[in-house]
């Protein structure tokens, strides 16, 4: 080998050794830029664990609530059960004091309706008993006015004729009879005047049975009022207790909507950190692709210099019987410069394989947390979801 092929070879090699050196340089930039966006995706993790922890104490805030609703619930069922018994406590009373009333008002009635017809029956007995001490009396006075005649005649005829004294005696007789009529005339009519006595004084007590049914009609229409009066205040006692139950419902309907939006915001966390997922999934793809593409360059490489310094031992073998001496002292340093530079190459291909690893084994570690996270987060969103599909 001349000097200017050897002179053309250290060329050839310091042009290799110079693009071994930019291919170094080209891929420890690529390292340095895995490694930032490796430092990006860490903070990125980080950040997202931040919001997982976050939710995590939304999560834990929405499983008191729904105590809380549970709770609400329970005391509302109380409260409406409680108005319930009261009302139909209200209204059993209610029926059984109208009930009352209705068995008082039929049992008066019924008093009434058997003493109208008495009471008929009397005034009947008390026209005809009128009419007859009319009629005796009448009887009395006509019977008084004969015995008068009869006196009268009796007188004249005993002074005039003798044979009259038997007729006389007759007509004695006669007015013995008529005075003991008349007697018993007046022995029926104070009868009769005892049972009109009678018949007054059960007239004065329908009159006075009917002015208490009166005043029992006023105090049932009172108390009637009464019971009216109380279920409107009842009725209003309940209007207000549900306006403000419904009160209640409408600030509980606005926190469920409030916590509506915090789900939906948890929601988009979710899709943020599927998304980052797919990132980082891309990324590990990408990464793997560049790994291969910087091993495939490595080999090439390698292998071009391998080759490239194959021949050159070959030639140089050819040649070396020729001019030993001469180039031993060039072979010498051209061995230690191979040496230097496979020494180099191998400690860039160490270098390589162990940023390799470095990176390969920190993706999966991020990878693998953050698959980690985003199931718990989905378990976490399942439970939020099973305990909002529970509620009323």
């Amino acid at each position: 080998m001349d000097l200017n092929q050897a002179t053309q070879m250290l060329t050839w090699l310091d042009e290799e050794r110079r693009q071994g050196k930019a291919e170094l340089a080209r891929l420890q930039e690529q390292v340095r830029s895995q490694a930032t966006e490796i430092a990006e995706q860490a903070k990125r993790i980080q950040e997202l664990e931040g919001k997982l922890a976050g939710t995590q104490v939304q999560l834990n805030k929405i499983d008191r609530l729904d105590d809380f609703l549970q709770q609400f619930k329970d005391d509302i069922v109380l409260l409406i059960e409680k108005y319930d018994q009261q009302r139909r406590q209200a209204e059993k009373e209610a029926r059984h004091l109208r009930q009352m009333d209705r068995e008082n008002q039929s049992k008066a009635l019924a008093e009434i309706k058997k003493a109208l017809p008495k009471l008929s029956r009397f005034e009947q007995e008390l026209q005809l008993r009128r009419a007859e001490d009319k009629r005796l009396g009448e009887a009395v006075l006509n019977i008084q006015q004969e015995l008068a005649d009869v006196a009268k005649a009796s007188e004249d005829r005993t002074r005039s004729m003798a044979y009259l004294e038997t007729q006389r005696e007759q007509d004695a007789r006669r007015i013995a009879e008529l005075q003991e009529e008349t007697s018993q005339l007046l022995a029926r009519s104070e009868t009769q005047a005892r049972k009109l006595e009678s018949l007054e004084d059960s007239v004065r007590r329908l009159e006075s049975q009917a002015a208490e049914w009166q005043g029992f009609q006023s105090a049932l229409k009172q108390e009637q009022m009464r019971l009216i009066e109380t279920q409107q205040l009842n009725e209003q006692q309940r209007q207000r207790q549900m306006e403000s139950w419904a009160e209640e419902l409408n600030e509980h309907r606005m926190k469920m909507e409030e916590y509506t939006a915090r789900m939906q915001r948890f929601t988009e966390l979710y899709e943020e950190n599927k998304k980052a997922l797919e990132v980082l999934e891309k990324f590990e793809q990408r990464l793997k692709q560049t790994r291969s593409e910087v091993m495939e360059l490595q080999r090439l490489s390698e292998q071009r210099q391998k080759e490239q310094l194959e021949e050159w031992r070959m030639e140089n073998e050819k040649r070396w019987k020729k001019e030993s001496l001469s180039w031993e002292r060039q072979w010498r340093e051209q061995a230690r410069r191979d040496e230097e530079l496979e020494t180099l190459l191998k400690r860039i291909e160490e270098q390589t394989e162990w940023n390799r690893s470095q990176m390969v084994a920190l993706l999966r570690e991020r990878t693998e947390k953050a698959r980690q996270q985003i199931i718990e987060l989905e378990k976490q969103m399942a439970q939020v979801e099973e305990h909002l599909g529970g509620l009323p």
